[in-house]
């Protein structure tokens, strides 16, 4: 029998990546996706069929919500799903959340909603559950990839909701689940494409900006000199979940999806400073997390939306994170599945003006 992919969150970032590497491999994939995402639904079918001719009439969009029970599936289309899939892939989340309630429908409600929908697939092998490195939330030292809940605290709305929806995953112990945890997601390591501005493009956008200034200012250096990029390229995500839905594994087994060599932020900050002729000498002046304290002020925190910038991440990033991949390694490795190293298609990304 043939795999049949249902997936969640297939018109945004991650999600579109997979669903474009299984059209290309001549998988057929249903996406989920709410009617008014009409827009997203366009890009993600354009994509795939310049990835490939023909490659589009292997992916099939169904109506469907994730804030709503059962994912909002009419029924008759349910049945139909019922005989056919054989993997399901939950990515679709919130990133941006502007209330408690925006996260908790969305991220955690919409995590138990596509659960429900797994019950109903008896051809089911596997569910994946996206999830990602911001459950770790506010913990320093190394946080093992079968660790969840240690008591860490956390900043924010996404993090608490995904924490929460990873939980859940945890507990359907019915299914045969696994959890992927991917760190900052950011453009594809061979195109240097991405949707949407990535937090490595916002910083080289701004970069950018630097390198009016005389190459001999010293510039504030916002991070802990320890701290490090938990990064990695979408497209390793796309691959690592292929990969992983045919290892042999006991439900809920979780694998952290970061660059093992990930640079340190300063290292990073002068690569890129190099690349745009941006001053790059270094002043120690820590503001990410005075910063994130500020983010919940009435007017700090809509300036800071408009700019893209997740304010919680940046206080997270100051952290001296050392994110186990044990399992991810002694997974993928032998399927030659490898995190590229950040710095060799940095280059790539920097060249894009999107």
């Amino acid at each position: 029998m043939k795999d049949v992919w249902l997936v969640t969150g297939g018109t945004g970032f991650v999600g579109g990546w997979l669903v474009r590497l299984l059209a290309r491999e001549g998988v057929k994939t249903v996406v989920v996706a709410r009617p008014r995402a009409a827009d997203r639904v366009r890009r993600l079918l354009g994509a795939v069929d310049a990835d490939g001719a023909g490659a589009a009439a292997r992916v099939q969009v169904i109506d469907g919500d994730v804030d709503r029970p059962l994912c909002d599936v009419a029924p008759d289309v349910l049945a139909k799903l019922a005989r056919e899939a054989t993997v399901m892939v939950h990515a679709a989340a919130v990133l941006r959340p502007r209330t408690p309630q925006d996260a908790m429908r969305t991220n955690v409600e919409g995590t138990a909603a596509a659960l429900e929908v797994a019950r109903r697939l008896p051809a089911l092998r596997r569910f994946v559950h996206v999830s990602s490195i911001a459950v770790v939330g506010r913990y320093d030292g190394r946080f093992y990839e079968d660790w969840l809940d240690v008591g860490q605290r956390f900043r924010g709305l996404y993090a608490p909701s995904k924490y929460r929806a990873e939980a859940l995953v945890r507990e359907a112990r019915d299914l045969p689940t696994l959890i992927v945890r991917p760190g900052s997601v950011v453009n594809d390591s061979g195109s240097g494409e991405a949707w949407g501005g990535t937090t490595l493009e916002l910083a080289i956008r701004a970069m950018r900006k630097l390198a009016r200034l005389p190459r001999f200012l010293p510039l504030p250096q916002p991070f802990s000199p320890t701290s490090r990029y938990p990064v990695v390229p979408v497209d390793h995500v796309a691959r690592a979940i292929r990969a992983l839905v045919d290892v042999e594994a006991p439900p809920a087994r979780t694998y952290t999806l970061v660059d093992p060599e990930a640079p340190t932020l300063a290292t990073l900050l002068d690569e890129i400073a190099v690349r745009v002729s941006a001053p790059r000498r270094r002043v120690r002046l820590p503001l990410a997390r005075p910063l994130a304290r500020m983010s919940g002020l009435p007017v700090v925190a809509p300036a800071l939306r408009r700019m893209g910038i997740k304010v919680d991440f940046l206080s997270y990033l100051d952290r001296p994170h050392d994110h186990d991949v044990a399992n991810a390694k002694a997974a993928l490795d032998p399927k030659g599945v490898t995190c590229p190293p950040l710095l060799s298609y940095l280059d790539r990304i920097g060249e894009r003006r999107s």
